[in-house]
């Protein structure tokens, strides 16, 4: 497939998901108290972990098995973890007293998380069976239907669980969709889930799990690295900051999809400048960050927030192909130190500004985070090279 399909395939789908996420995140900022629409991003940002572990990157990892009964396998071992999985939202609502009045919404969110989980690796075995539009049609419909849902409900209309109702909705309709968009193609692999009967896939099930395990640990500690960050400096800056990575968030993915598997990651990662690059882009980042923290109150929270995230993704999404970098040279001992290490070394360059709750601080702690990822990457690809 060129790759001019595939962008064209992925971005709409992206940019369809990106706008809906938008007039989702937009409602739940204008129509609840910060405190609830901060809570609402740290929920999607659960979601995020949940998908995480049951998936395991499943987009990417699908596309680099070369067998059906490899990516059987694969599926095999990700239905295991579902039931697993239900203890994130209980674990959540029972040990962070902010969260235990939030059961239901955690609860939606997991269902949504399910859904996600299996429309990453059935999206990639459509694409290569149908092509890139058939894989990712659903997901534009899907987003389509959930938008006018909401135009219809508009905020006068919309409760608190509406938020977390119209995205689950969405990644609900868009799974139920691609099932139907090729029954064969999809049907081929699912005989591999007969094994739970016969035999377990111990080695699909002891990589899905460490894998899996290590996103949520270092999504877990991100999220108590939010958490902590958001207390200190306040609802109205947390809720803004929380919008705007969530927007860039989505972009990215489209970013990541769009370029997973290129030989241009390898060649950006392994580069003979690539580390300069690293350090200098990253602190053009830290330092653009520290000037507008330092005029934070005269913008105004969305204002900066906006700003920071532009700064930020300077240096953010060049960079994160070093995740890209894992996916296609993958390598479950030098993934685990990649996943670890990232949040922990930037929390202790960070400490400071995120400790006082400076309204850059946690975006200073994600520009490092970032780096360091691509450090890695870089440090393994040049000792595989030798």
């Amino acid at each position: 497939m060129s790759l001019l399909n595939r962008s064209s395939a992925i971005g709409l789908a992206m940019l369809l998901r990106a706008g809906l996420m938008l007039v989702i995140s937009a409602m739940a900022y204008r129509t609840q108290a910060p405190e609830d629409a901060a809570a609402f991003f740290q929920c999607i940002y659960l979601q995020a972990i949940a998908i995480a572990f049951l998936s395991a990157s499943g987009f990417f990892r699908v596309q680099s098995k070369r067998s059906e009964d490899e990516v059987s396998s694969y599926l095999s071992a990700m239905t295991l973890l579902v039931l697993p999985s239900v203890a994130l939202p209980l674990s959540v609502a029972l040990l962070v007293d902010e969260y235990a009045a939030r059961l239901p919404e955690l609860l939606i969110a997991w269902v949504g998380a399910v859904a996600t989980a299996y429309a990453a690796p059935i999206s990639a075995i459509v694409m290569k069976s149908r092509g890139p539009f058939a894989a990712f049609l659903p997901a534009c419909a899907a987003a389509v239907l959930a938008l006018l849902t909401l135009l219809l409900v508009g905020d006068a209309g919309a409760g608190r669980l509406t938020p977390y109702l119209a995205l689950s909705g969405f990644q609900v309709t868009n799974i139920l969709l691609l099932l139907a968009s090729d029954r064969k193609a999809v049907r081929t692999r699912l005989p591999g889930l007969s094994r739970l009967r016969a035999g377990l896939p111990w080695d699909n099930i002891r990589e899905a799990f460490v894998v899996g395990a290590c996103n949520v640990l270092n999504m877990l500690l991100v999220f108590a690295i939010r958490e902590a960050w958001a207390e200190r400096a306040g609802a109205d800056i947390a809720a803004a900051v929380f919008l705007t990575l969530r927007i860039s968030d989505s972009a990215m993915q489209l970013f990541h999809m769009v370029l997973s598997g290129h030989p241009v990651i390898t060649r950006l990662i392994a580069g003979r400048w690539s580390l300069r690059a690293q350090v200098a882009m990253t602190a053009l980042s830290v330092g653009a960050l520290l000037l507008l923290g330092m005029n934070a109150a005269a913008l105004g929270a969305i204002a900066f927030a906006v700003a920071a995230q532009i700064a930020l993704d300077v240096s953010r999404y060049p960079w994160s192909t070093g995740f890209l970098y894992q996916m296609a040279h993958f390598d479950l001992r030098n993934y685990v130190i990649f996943v670890v290490l990232q949040p922990v070394i930037a929390l202790l360059l960070a400490f400071v500004p995120m400790a006082r709750g400076a309204p850059e601080g946690l975006m200073i702690f994600m520009a490092i985070s970032v780096s360091i990822g691509a450090v890695i990457s870089t440090l393994q690809a040049r000792r595989a090279a030798r």
